[in-house]
């Protein structure tokens, strides 16, 4: 439907008269015209120009796959919890450029998103974009507030020029009902001997009333159920508790008690209808269908419950007779036959060779053991005891005697070794066995390349510890990567060289130049030390020139091949040469050229758009002359590094240079939030579900690893040293700061902050001795930074910490921050913060100015920030102007010049440099 506004500056105009049309299939009922398939016009239109439209602005609604909605409410349905989609046009048919603010109407605003929340548009027809379709997504949560019904919403275009209404067209949202209850028995064990009541409470999560009956059953079918409510409607969002009454087949006098397992089932839709509009049959009624009898004295009657209605008893085949109570007197229905509702008992044969123990019924000696399987909400356990347990004085002798016995029987305690640091686990249950405890087979094993592959990283208990003698220790193995770090070899010989490198399982390269002096010392190395490359590669060596023309050790001149001679004798040039360009070659190839010139190459990675592995740059330049024997600085690109964000649904990984996407870390439901790199850059953290999970970047696709049991975690960030996570706990509003062990699952160690809540972000110090996020205190509209200090680094217990402290003046002022980071070289901060009503921008600053009092504001909106692991570049979203989307752009920006930024995604959140580190030669 097309609604428009008055002209800016111009009395608004009579609307026209309203003209329903048609129904579609009717006579009379005209098509729209198509709309432009084009989501944006930029050009002025090739037909004639037709007369200026007398309404300055229209909206046009319409589905993804549908026709515009002209001159009718356009529908559309939608589920509580899922996204739905609607397209609006808007163009603007003024005389004047303007900006329009679109939003919904009707319900609430977390409800409903537009992309993009502002169009600019120019005058129709004035040679520019006068027209835009954006997007707006519906989507209701899950729960009784989305109430099904019709929602009349109204799309708005509100005119920043004109500070009004520009225009608004009518959409009718279809909330659509479904069915959720829960329902909870309460308590799930009780004791008894004749019966027992339970409580039973029945929640309609739905977004609609729902009618509900209710019905208990056991394994054996014997047990009579009863309960105080008959089919009962529950409106949305409420509950009712109903009285389960639950009796026996038969008392049980002398012997062992029984356990009943038994359930309640909700039963919901037309078999709910069905049995309110049933009279309800007492058990009273069965048990009495054979002639009277007179009961004796001692024959206890029926129970009466107030309120309750009888037991209700369901046998197979035949239903007992209706009976009701009207006007007309007692009114009794004859009974009908069914089919059978349950399976007859089936005879197998039985080996008591088989049975474990405790399967064995025997006559008169009670029912089945005490069942073992965890306990659903809907079911429970009822325990039936007998009147006279004369086996009590034997089993209390008994139970006197067994805790002799298990007091005399009580293992030793012994104090449990350091296996931490041993070689192997042989070392490790070699040292235990002498102690007296033994090594738990379940070894649990861990990336590590700091250490020697099979070194024990950490025991539990640990060490000092009593323990029970012959307990388990479980410990946790170091295994290698398949990566290591090359060795500095400069300095060195090239025996001493081959020596250190094989140690660390690598090889020697080729050296230069030629011949190589066998006592002479290395100058430099390709890769430099520092890098991280496979186990086996070769190191390529390279030497200083020996001077006047001299011999190595070998008899052979030391001058290289090519260079010309000069003087008497023939020695060596000592004149300048000049630097060769690049010309695309390898790292490797390139310095071999230097060397042979009598320069000395010394490799520097950088980050760099270039393609990975090529030489962009020597210093001094290429073209100019250096004296023989100068070290001549390559300058190889490292690329730039990998970055992991979400999307709102999946965590993505992409190429920080390009933007192209390399694949998923973790794709699936529900929804991927908040990754965080390990400082090996080989696993990224993250929150699915509330959970923390940990996924392999080597092996994406593979099912990630679960790292905490509980939910309700948030803003993850990687401790620098890798063996520690942070982590925000708790719903909204009740956020603590929590520390998890990132190479095993366990229980969290949480910091309680009752003063405040984390509100976003989460980041290390690269020392490990704080950590900062974003917090906010209770009732307070802004935020401001939070510090945790500890003297012992990358502690993962919270006692090590102190108490959360406010750094940034968040009281009596309109700062607002939205997110705060740290360098990775401990020297810069950067902070998305806002004054007012402000958009959020980029402020940087000095590392020890938490309190933003040198900051200096950018002109670039930010919401969340990430640092690159050189601290020479930002990676930062940018949503709407109050960072309330979800979803924004991300982007990446050179603090020192933040006028220049490149694009990387159109839809980000949460943004994470892969932490690498170009190594300088």
């Amino acid at each position: 439907m097309i609604v428009e506004s008055p002209q800016a500056g111009q009395g608004a105009a009579s609307p026209p008269a309203a003209v329903s049309p048609a129904p579609p299939g009717q006579p009379g009922a005209t098509a729209p015209p198509p709309l432009p398939k084009t989501l944006v016009r930029s050009a002025v239109p090739e037909q004639p120009a037709a007369a200026e439209p007398s309404e300055p602005v229209s909206v046009v609604l319409r589905l993804p796959e549908g026709d515009p909605a002209k001159g009718e409410t356009l529908h559309q349905a939608v589920e509580p919890g899922q996204r739905e989609r609607v397209l609006a046009l808007i163009r603007n048919q003024s005389g004047i450029v303007d900006n329009y603010d679109i939003r919904v109407e009707g319900m609430p605003q977390d409800w409903w998103s537009v992309y993009p929340g502002t169009v600019y548009l120019v005058p129709f027809g004035a040679g520019g974009t006068y027209e835009q379709e954006v997007e707006i997504h519906l989507h209701p949560p899950r729960g009784p507030e989305a109430e099904a019904r019709v929602w009349d919403l109204m799309i708005v275009a509100d005119s920043k020029a004109m500070q009004t209404v520009a225009a608004s067209a009518p959409l009718a949202l279809h909330v659509q009902p479904y069915i959720e209850t829960a329902t909870t028995l309460r308590p799930q064990r009780k004791k008894g001997r004749r019966k027992v009541t339970f409580d039973v409470t029945v929640a309609n999560k739905a977004n609609a009333p729902v009618l509900i009956a209710l019905e208990g059953e056991d394994e054996d079918a014997e047990l009579k159920f009863g309960f105080n409510r008959p089919p009962s409607e529950i409106p949305a969002g409420a509950a009712i508790v109903s009285q389960m009454q639950v009796r026996p087949p038969k008392q049980i006098w002398i012997g062992r008690g029984r356990d009943w397992r038994l359930e309640v089932k909700t039963i919901t839709g037309d078999e709910a209808a069905e049995r309110a509009a049933d009279q309800v049959v007492g058990a009273d009624v069965l048990l009495q269908a054979g002639p009277p009898v007179k009961k004796k004295w001692y024959k206890r009657g029926a129970p009466q419950v107030p309120g309750m209605y009888p037991p209700r008893v369901f046998k197979p085949q035949l239903y007992p007779p209706d009976v009701s109570m009207g006007p007309g007197g007692l009114q009794v229905r004859m009974p009908k036959l069914q089919q059978p509702q349950f399976q007859g008992p089936q005879m197998k044969s039985m080996n008591a060779s088989q049975l474990k123990p405790g399967q064995l019924k025997l006559p008169g000696r009670g029912g089945s053991s005490t069942p073992t399987a965890p306990l659903m909400p809907t079911q429970g356990v009822f325990k039936q005891k007998p009147w006279l347990p004369w086996w009590l004085i034997p089993l209390l002798l008994l139970l006197l005697l067994l805790l002799f016995l298990l007091l005399r029987s009580q293992p030793q305690t012994v104090l449990v070794p350091k296996v931490v640091g041993a070689k192997s686990t042989f070392d490790a249950q070699a040292r235990l066995i002498e102690s007296g405890l033994r090594l738990d087979p379940e070894t649990k094993t861990q990336i590590d390349d700091t250490v020697p592959p099979g070194s024990v990283l950490r025991q539990a208990p640990d060490s000092g510890v009593e323990a029970p003698r012959a307990s388990a220790v479980s410990v946790l193995v170091a295994v290698g990567s398949g990566h290591v770090k090359v060795p500095d070899v400069s300095g060195r010989t090239a025996a001493e060289a081959d020596k250190l490198l094989r140690a660390r399982e690598l090889t020697l390269g080729p050296a230069s130049p030629q011949p190589v002096d066998p006592d002479a010392n290395i100058k430099s190395q390709i890769p430099a030390a520092g890098e991280t490359v496979k186990a086996g590669a070769p190191i390529s060596l390279f030497y200083a020139p020996k001077p006047d023309g001299g011999q190595n050790s070998s008899g052979k001149p030391a001058t290289p091949p090519g260079d010309p001679p000069m003087g008497d004798g023939g020695t060596k040039n000592a004149a300048a040469v000049v630097i060769p360009a690049a010309g695309g070659a390898t790292p490797s190839g390139y310095a071999k050229r230097l060397s042979d010139l009598a320069l000395v190459p010394v490799v520097q990675r950088v980050f760099d758009e270039a393609p990975r592995d090529h030489v962009v740059a020597t210093r001094p330049a290429a073209g100019t002359t250096a004296a023989r024997g100068r070290e001549v600085r390559v300058i190889v690109s490292a690329g730039i590094p990998r970055i992991t964000f979400s999307d709102g649904d999946d965590v993505l990984l992409v190429d920080g240079a390009t933007g192209k996407r390399l694949g998923a870390v973790a794709a699936g439901a529900p929804e991927e939030a908040d990754p965080t790199w390990a400082p090996d850059a080989t696993r990224v953290a993250y929150v699915s579900d509330g959970r923390v999970r940990i996924a392999d970047t080597a092996r994406l696709g593979q099912r990630p690893r679960a790292l905490t049991p509980g939910s309700d975690f948030s803003n993850l960030a990687w401790s620098p040293r890798g063996d520690v996570i942070a982590a925000a706990r708790g719903p909204a509003g009740d956020t603590d700061l929590c520390l998890l062990t990132a190479g095993e699952r366990g229980v969290p160690s949480c910091k309680l902050e009752p003063s405040f809540e984390l509100a976003l972000a989460m980041h290390w110090a690269p020392d490990g001795r704080s950590i900062l996020a974003v917090g906010r205190r209770a009732g307070s509209p802004t935020s401001g930074i939070v510090r945790w200090t500890t003297a012992r680094p990358f502690s993962s217990n919270a006692g090590d910490w102190s108490a959360g402290e406010f750094m940034s003046d968040v009281t009596g002022t309109d700062r607002d921050v939205a997110d705060v980071a740290l360098s990775p070289d401990g020297k810069r901060l950067s902070a998305a913060v806002r004054f007012g009503s402000d958009e959020y921008r980029l402020w940087l600053t000095d590392a020890d100015d938490l309190g933003l009092e040198r900051a200096k504001r950018t002109g670039l909106r930010a919401c969340k920030l990430a640092w690159r692991g050189d601290s020479l570049e930002l990676a930062l979203t940018q949503a709407d102007r109050g960072c309330l989307e979800s979803q924004g752009a991300l982007v990446r920006v050179d603090p020192r010049h933040p006028d220049r930024t490149t694009h990387v995604a159109a839809k980000a959140n949460d943004p994470s440099y892969a932490p690498e580190t170009p190594t300088s030669g």
